[in-house]
């Protein structure tokens, strides 16, 4: 029984009000049924707004449980009412004026009311379908849940709720449970509010009749939202799965932020070894936050006895539970068969559904976060059953049992023999037959479970009685591995063998099965480890005649180990020369491709460490040609040029057979219809190397390109490496044909990190740091001017002028950053104008006065032009400034005068496309980005003019940004790309073209810690 009131709270003056569930009664203690028009109407005229309220009620009358006049026992008395629907219930009771002269009950409901009110305000609603009855589906509305604090002083009323609120004496006990009754109080009244505000607006007229005429179950969901009908009308067959989907999203909406759900994990259990039949088990775990096992089959039989609210009880672990299973059964449907009829044991499957469980199912779970527990011969992928591909020389005489280690190329005929394997473990024919004959996806083989197609399997079979042996190349041996081609054997390609240097070919890296070379004697310097690996890795590939790329990450010295490969070459074949004729080399020219900014840095190198290496620079209106040239590289051992004399002087580079073709910043080739790309393509020579620290900016086409340059055919053609590669990868995100490509690709590329524990030791620490400036009020108030004329005019365009504007906008706003002058395009003074000027010259000025020597980086050469002044004037100093006009001449002066240690220079100044690579900064230990590039790579070639091998201080990277500005987005987009060699991100202006207006304009906008304080 309630516990009574106080006296005063049952005088006859006062109104009380009470919830039933589907009505709000207002009554009088006392009062007979000839005074509730007189008297309730009266007093609500007193206490309401709107004394029109009175009219809207319906004459009642309820059984409550009362207290005697001593409240000594209670009495069942019948007592008049007024009742309200829950729509109007919420105009009553916030519409009340005097909360001092209200009842504990109404005080109690009006508050509830506030907060419903409060929530529909703030949008905190969404649309439901509900399961009424068998079959049977309304359409209704919940209010969401609002914020933890919100939620929990919502459930602290519980306990306040007055006792005369539960008194109805008629119906089930729980239905006046304050759970109950707040659950249905919100939830009716949140329903009929919003339909009655959406039955105002006669566009819905037109859904109502669609929904009879169509139905299709959406119109029909929706227009069981709209009216005062809640009925769905259509097929259930069409609703019923839809409704656990709409369920699961609503739980999601609603669930309690500060709540730590359970866990829900699936674990395969095996058959036992005595069963007579093959009956697998999905045991079904729940893990409480205490890491705790809790029984799934009685959390789901719990109907809940907690703080609830909307009809679902926020943290209630059976809701979490169902909304998990629900959402894991659209990835795996027979777990809604442990919904219906939960089990202790689990769900039981079949072999095929186990099948299907580990090929399709489970990395769908995986991926959206659920918990596996699975056998280890599941979990181990390198026990899948399939093909290996065993290759030999073609027979025909004595020693020729095995591969020889000779310069044959990827073009080698071979012969071969399909082998069927598990894993790393042979099968015999009879073994694989007795497995087809089980017609099962899931067989026992020498103890252990394996999973395959069964179908596949068996066009296998057949492929190996037909086709199990032949003739084959490398290269399309390679391809057939590596996935570029199919087989029609039915079961993928799992490995290749045949003799031990193929072995240590299909390796990740050079170990010490690559035969150790020395470091060359005529070498001036000291090889590091890792380079000298690098070095006979190179040695390696050539004389398999097979392209490499050696990808090692900026400033690991790709230079150096490719000078040292060609003195290594020479001094060897001197040694292997015959002393009784006179020498005459085998090994040709090599004619090495640069960009023009380094192709001095090129040739001094080659001076420093191997000035016994004949060098040619072919570049400039001096350079060779015709009969004249051919003569001349018959003198060289090494011809330097440009990528931009590729294809116009591809006439004369065709006329010889060249020992090997370098191509440094190898990038540079990454458009594979370009004529530059095209000509290198056609040249003739036996071996090909490609250095670039980013084997891959933007897009994984670029790779193509390199690798179609290196090993032409090795990765098909560029329309079948799209279809299988670039578009599963970059479009769908595929980790199994990223990793698929990552394993074709790793014979012939190596990649070193400053990261690694063999590198790491190299170089020194290098600090990174984001230097925060703000713009001045002339800044910003251009700044907000070229955004708000954008705004006025991207509405109305569409395509690709709508990107432009965009794009041409964004340029505008970054140099605003910069500078006011150098977005406008004037002469005016410099000093006090620019926020991030002004931090720079400070930043420098404490460089200076620590000894220490800096680059400055800007992608602009207009700002580079106006920091040249700024610097001249504030610092006192003359500073060079790099850029792409700068003459190769000039540029090498540049760079001898910087890193001379008697010069006083300390402050080199360059734009980041000219300065940003090929070159050996080591003189300057601070590095400042003074605005930033889309591409991290580009920077992070920046910065390795000064962090790399031959600086032996601790380099510190300042990378300016200003404040809630374009560039304080921009660094956060920068800091969550990946490494471009490990993973694809999009070019750099997508992410911002395609924002709607509204969010543009929230990205553009300046924040208000933008500008400086005055």
């Amino acid at each position: 029984m309630p516990v009574p009131e106080s006296p005063d709270d049952h005088h006859s003056s006062f109104l009380h009000g009470i919830w039933t569930g589907h009505a709000f009664h207002l009554f009088r203690i006392g009062a007979t049924d000839a005074e509730v028009p007189a008297s309730i109407q009266s007093a609500m005229g007193e206490l309401t707004t709107d004394g029109l309220l009175a009219s809207v009620g319906e004459v009642s009358s309820l059984e409550l449980w009362l207290p005697t006049t001593d409240a000594t026992s209670w009495n069942r008395q019948s007592v008049p009412t007024l009742a309200f629907g829950p729509a109007d219930a919420i105009d009553l009771l916030t519409g009340f004026e005097d909360a001092g002269s209200l009842s504990d009950s109404l005080r109690y409901w009006a508050a509830i009311a506030r907060f419903l009110v409060q929530s529909l305000a703030r949008q905190q609603f969404a649309p439901n379908i509900m399961e009424v009855a068998e079959n049977a589906y309304e359409g209704r509305w919940h209010v969401l849940s609002g914020s933890a604090d919100e939620l929990k002083n919502l459930e602290a009323t519980l306990a306040a709720m007055p006792p005369v609120c539960r008194s109805v004496a008629t119906g089930d006990r729980a239905t006046m449970d304050p759970v109950h009754l707040i659950d249905s109080f919100l939830t009716e009244t949140a329903d009929a509010v919003i339909r009655r505000s959406l039955s105002r607006d006669d566009f819905f007229d037109d859904i109502h009749d669609r929904a009879r005429t169509e139905g299709l179950w959406e119109l029909a969901w929706l227009s069981s939202l709209l009216g005062k009908d809640r009925r769905i009308q259509c097929h259930s067959d069409e609703i019923a799965p839809i409704a656990p989907l709409i369920n699961t999203w609503i739980s999601k909406l609603t669930q309690e932020a500060e709540e730590t759900p359970d866990v829900l994990r699936f674990r395969l259990v095996e058959p036992a070894e005595d069963a007579s039949a093959e009956v697998w088990r999905l045991a079904i775990d729940l893990i409480d936050a205490e890491d705790r096992l809790v029984d799934v089959a009685a959390v789901l039989s719990d109907r809940g006895d907690r703080p609830s609210l909307l009809g679902r009880r926020y943290g209630n672990r059976r809701a979490q539970l169902v909304a998990e299973l629900n959402r894991a059964g659209a990835l795996f449907p027979p777990l809604t068969r442990f919904a219906r009829r939960p089990s202790p044991d689990g769900l039981d499957l079949t072999n095929d559904e186990v099948y299907g469980f580990l090929r399709e199912n489970a990395p769908m779970l995986i991926t959206e976060g659920f918990s596996l527990d699975l056998p280890d011969w599941a979990r181990n992928a390198t026990r899948q059953l399939g093909l290996q591909l065993h290759l030999k020389p073609i027979s025909g005489g004595a020693g020729t049992s095995d591969l020889s280690l000779g310069r044959f190329g990827l073009g080698a005929l071979l012969e071969f023999d399909w082998r069927m394997a598990l894993g790393d473990d042979r099968l015999t024919l009879e073994e694989f037959e007795e497995i087809a004959k089980q017609k099962s996806s899931l067989v026992k083989l020498r103890g252990q479970w394996i999973s395959f197609d069964q179908e596949a399997a068996t066009r296998a079979l057949e492929f190996m009685r037909k086709e199990a042996k032949g003739k084959i190349t490398l290269l399309a041996a390679l391809r057939l591995v590596g996935g570029a081609e199919e087989t029609a054997a039915g079961l993928p390609v799992i490995g290749i063998s045949g003799a031990d240097w193929l072995d240590q070919f299909l390796r990740d890296t050079p170990n010490s099965e690559v035969e150790e070379l020395p470091q060359p004697a005529g070498f001036k310097g000291t090889l590091r480890p890792y380079q000298l690996r690098g070095m006979a890795w190179l040695a390696f590939l050539h004389r398999l005649g097979i392209g490499a790329c050696l990808a090692d990450d900026m400033g690991l010295g790709k230079t150096i180990q490719l000078i040292s490969l060609l003195l290594i070459e020479r001094e060897r074949d001197r040694e292997a020369a015959p002393t009784d004729v006179p020498y005459e080399s085998a090994v040709g020219p090599t004619l090495l491709f640069a960009p023009m900014s380094v192709v001095g840095n090129w040739q001094r190198e080659m001076e420093r460490f191997a000035p016994t290496i004949r060098v040619l620079v072919h570049h400039g209106p001096q350079r060779l040609s015709g009969d004249a040239f051919i003569e001349a590289t018959k003198q060289h051992d090494v011809i330097i040029t440009t990528y931009g004399l590729a294809h116009r002087c591809e006439k004369d580079f065709k006329r010889i057979q060249w020992y090997r073709i370098a191509m440094d910043e190898a990038q540079k080739i990454k458009n594979p219809i370009a004529a530059q790309t095209v000509a290198l393509r056609n040249l003739n020579a036996d071996h090909r190397i490609a250095l670039t620290g980013t084997p891959v900016e933007n897009h994984l086409s670029e790779l193509w390109s390199i690798m179609e340059v290196l090993n032409p055919g090795l990765l098909g053609t560029a329309s079948s490496f799209r279809t299988k590669f670039a578009v599963p990868v970059e479009k769908l995100g595929d980790q199994q044909r990223a990793d698929q490509l990552r394993r074709m690709i790793r014979p012939f590329l190596l990649r070193r990190l400053k990261s690694d524990p063999t590198v790491a030791c190299d170089l020194p620490e290098k600090m990174e740091m984001r230097v925060f400036c703000n713009l001045t009020t002339e800044q910003a108030a251009i700044y907000e001017r070229t955004v708000n004329a954008l705004m006025n005019e991207v509405d109305l365009a569409t395509g690709i002028r709508r990107r432009g504007m965009i794009l041409a906008t964004l340029t505008k706003l970054k140099q605003i950053c910069n500078h006011p002058a150098h977005f406008l395009k004037n002469d005016g003074p410099l000093d006090g104008r620019s926020g991030k000027c002004e931090r720079l010259i400070e930043m420098l000025e404490e460089v200076l006065e620590e000894g220490d020597a800096a680059l400055v980086f800007t992608q602009y050469r207009e700002m580079g032009n106006l920091l040249e002044r700024l610097m001249a004037k504030r610092l006192g100093v003359q500073v060079p400034f790099l850029h792409g006009g700068t003459t190769m001449k000039k540029r090498n002066e540049m760079i001898d005068a910087f890193q001379d240690p008697a010069n006083p220079q300390r402050i080199f100044l360059l734009s980041l496309k000219a300065g940003g690579f090929g070159l050996n900064l080591t003189k300057a230990n601070h590095v400042f980005h003074f605005d930033r590039w889309w591409n991290p790579a580009v920077e992070d070639q920046a910065t390795d003019r000064v962090h790399r091998i031959g600086q032996t201080r601790r380099v510190q990277v300042h990378k300016f940004v200003c404040i809630g500005t374009v560039e304080d987005r921009i660094d956060k987009l920068l800091t969550e790309k990946s490494a471009l060699a490990d993973r694809i991100v999009g070019s750099g202006d997508e992410w911002l073209t395609g924002m709607s207006s509204r969010d543009l304009r929230d990205y553009l906008t300046l924040t208000d810690d933008a500008v400086v304080e005055s």
